[in-house]
């Protein structure tokens, strides 16, 4: 995340350890790679000329003066950034024109452990490798900012997601969630995962966002040129085909499918009889489903003959995530439902996780 420190005279902190301790750990973030921070030219210069900060310190601040003119503009493009303020205690979010700021106190980063890369919880490692892939991306082909992102990765293990981020939440610290919806109808409730996270877990009041994506599962955010490359057996092969022409037909579709145990015809005319109109009109073009008395009826009768889209299994994140490490991504023809969801997950990656792409400077 990118630091902006306010408020801050360094030479007069010399009976004052707290800040002399916030301020030294605010520059090792930036040192560390974890974040990036901006100082302003009098706090720099006041640190440089001072006897009370360390020389490593003082070569760690020349090497925020140096980021000065290649970060200093970009403040106004971040989703989210915050203001470390030495006159201020607490915290605070707060809207300012089209961007979110928090305004967090000094004392946060007394605390050695809050200066390492801003907390991230996801259902799972793949997940958060996946993410990841995604976040540069953005960054690399999308966002006008050229930022590498880094986060420290907490598995939330579906169930545990809102635990873990609950906790660390309680513990003050800085902290993001991506959790999918589990979705599996438009006019349907979100899944046990998801649905616990509050509405204020999910606002911009503090220190803490829960971002729920609006698909049913992460394997909805896979290009279909990448799920093409990973196909393993025939029967996937056929729901690949299936699942291009229903998604041409319907570019909703992907959203709400699940992409691992695939659909039965009962299962869906039991959930549009609860929820409405949405799968059977979707599948209206495969006829194996549509010329059957139960389509027509919208009834299961029961009968065992039930038409299936097989669907492509529990590794297909796995593979997914291996492909796109070794593939060329702007190569790839990826869909439009799909990119939007990207550059929201990308500039969001971006804010919370930003640090600095170059190394640090090495003393001569």
């Amino acid at each position: 995340m990118l630091f902006k420190v306010e408020n801050c005279d360094p030479s007069s902190y010399l009976n004052d350890l707290d800040k002399i301790i916030a301020l030294e750990n605010i520059v090792n973030t930036n040192a560390s790679r974890n974040n990036i921070v901006l100082l302003d030219r009098a706090t720099i210069d006041s640190i440089k000329k001072s006897d009370i900060y360390s020389l490593s310190t003082k070569h760690f601040v020349m090497d925020i003066e140096k980021q000065r003119r290649e970060y200093g503009g970009i403040v106004k493009n971040l989703a989210i950034y915050s203001i470390v303020d030495f006159d201020f205690e607490g915290f605070e979010c707060i809207r300012n024109i089209n961007q979110w700021v928090i305004k967090i106190g000094y004392k946060f980063f007394c605390d050695h452990e809050n200066i390492s890369p801003v907390n991230i919880v996801t259902e799972g490692k793949l997940d958060f490798d996946f993410y990841s892939l995604i976040a540069n991306y953005y960054t690399k082909h999308i966002s006008s900012i050229k930022l590498q992102v880094k986060f420290k990765f907490h598995n939330g293990g579906g169930s545990q997601s809102k635990p873990i981020f609950d906790s660390l939440v309680k513990e003050g610290k800085l902290v993001l969630c991506i959790i999918d919806s589990d979705k599996s109808h438009p006019h349907k409730g979100e899944g046990s995962t998801s649905s616990v996270f509050t509405a204020s877990d999910r606002a911009y009041n503090g220190k803490n966002l829960a971002y729920i994506i609006n698909v049913r599962e992460i394997e909805t955010l896979i290009p279909l040129q990448i799920v093409e490359n990973t196909l393993s057996n025939n029967n996937q092969v056929d729901t690949f085909e299936e699942v291009k022409l229903l998604e041409k037909s319907n570019p909703l579709f992907r959203t709400y499918f699940d992409h691992k145990d695939g659909l039965n015809l009962q299962s869906v005319i039991d959930i549009d009889n609860k929820h409405g109109a949405f799968w059977l009109p979707t599948l209206s073009s495969i006829s194996r489903f549509s010329n059957k008395d139960c389509f027509k009826n919208s009834l299961c009768y029961r009968c065992n003959g039930c038409p299936k889209i097989i669907g492509f299994g529990d590794h297909m994140l796995e593979r997914a995530v291996n492909s796109m490490k070794t593939s060329n991504l702007r190569k790839f023809n990826i869909e439009p439902q799909v990119i939007s969801h990207w550059k929201n997950i990308g500039e969001i990656m971006m804010a919370w996780g930003c640090v600095p792409v170059s190394s640090i400077s090495r003393a001569s």
